[in-house]
């Protein structure tokens, strides 16, 4: 599926068409002095993050696949989650609890909704 883009230097965002966002540079240097990005798990093909891994569909499927974890005694590996919004973030934020649930370090970048099932 093909996206309509709007550039802007240094700056990537799809239209409002779109479920999708790229998190703005500014935000994700936030993150970035916080800790590492290993894995993006619900990116897209214009992401800005800088993760060691990006799943974009339908390569990998964050739905479906374990997101990595650290072995034993080794520093954590942050999985940085800002998810499609719309009608897909409730079945995103369930995976995001099962997967920190099963020890997986997660930072998630969500829409303050407190008045939603999900959150």
């Amino acid at each position: 599926m093909n996206l309509p883009l709007f550039e802007e230097p240094g700056r990537i965002t799809l239209s409002s068409e779109s479920p999708d966002w790229c998190t703005p540079e500014d935000v994700l240097e936030a993150f970035y002095d916080f800790a590492p990005i290993f894995c993006d798990p619900f990116s897209n093909p214009h992401s800005l993050v800088q993760a060691e891994e990006k799943w974009c569909l339908p390569e990998r499927d964050a739905f479906v696949d374990d997101w990595p974890v650290a072995p034993a005694g080794e520093e954590p590996r942050l999985n940085f989650c800002n998810t499609p919004y719309g009608r897909a973030l409730p079945r995103c934020a369930k995976r995001i609890r099962k997967m920190v649930d099963a020890g997986r370090e997660v930072l998630a970048l969500l829409p303050n909704s407190t008045g939603t099932d999900w959150w």
